[in-house]
């Protein structure tokens, strides 16, 4: 994983990951919970929450099997009534979201380009 790699944590790491997510502890495997531990508050970028980051893992990963591990807190508001917010964590359309370019640029000061037209997004 390319952003781990370059010293990101997982988007599920984040402080405020409650307010977007759902973790079910208990159907998570054991050896796996240490991915789940939140960060500082100081540790990330003032960024919306990604759905789609590549640092997202999909609802399915490091359960245990035939229970949910993740699922979108949305999910349980009625703000996600056909269920596409929860099935599409983790389902990157892309190898990186348009936030993980900015957090890219911003941490290492470089352009990042977005698909092979080449557009720059800016921070």
């Amino acid at each position: 994983m390319v952003m781990a790699m370059l010293g990101f944590y997982f988007e599920i790491s984040r402080h405020d990951r409650d307010e977007h997510i759902r973790v079910h502890n208990r159907h998570i495997r054991a050896d796996k919970l240490h991915h789940f531990e939140k960060i500082r508050s100081d540790a990330t970028l003032p960024l919306p929450y990604d759905y789609e980051s590549a640092t997202h893992p999909a609802w399915q990963f490091w359960r245990r099997l035939g229970k949910r591990g993740i699922s979108s807190v949305a999910t349980f508001k009625d703000k996600d009534p056909d269920g596409s917010i929860m099935k599409s964590l983790g389902q990157h359309e892309h190898l990186l979201s348009k936030y993980d370019i900015i957090k890219i640029n911003s941490v290492y000061g470089i352009d990042c380009f977005v698909n092979q037209r080449r557009m720059k997004i800016k921070a």
